[in-house]
């Protein structure tokens, strides 16, 4: 799979907070359209159990390489990872 530094993360750790960034780039790996996660899932919308899904780097790269028609990111880049704690953020309560 190719890694895409969307927002310029290399050598950063994980955060919800870069996940936040990159959930509402357009630009996320690569997309080409005018989508972003949070074109779907406003305020995280629908996302309130994805915390609970063992497959949640699967749906997330799902959808990028789906609507918003982008690349598959690597599943333990830091892209991806920012991006799984945001969408976790969503759950829990």
């Amino acid at each position: 799979m190719l890694t895409l530094n969307a927002c310029g993360s290399a050598g950063k750790e994980p955060s919800a907070s870069e996940g936040g960034k990159l959930f509402n780039d357009p630009r996320l790996a690569g997309s080409v359209n005018a989508s972003s996660c949070a074109t779907c899932h406003p305020g995280g919308k629908g996302l309130e159990k994805a915390f609970e899904n063992p497959k949640l780097v699967s749906v997330i790269n799902a959808c990028i390489t789906g609507p918003l028609d982008g690349q598959p990111l690597e599943v333990s880049s830091v892209e991806m990872l920012s991006l799984k704690l945001y969408v976790e953020s969503f759950g829990g309560e």
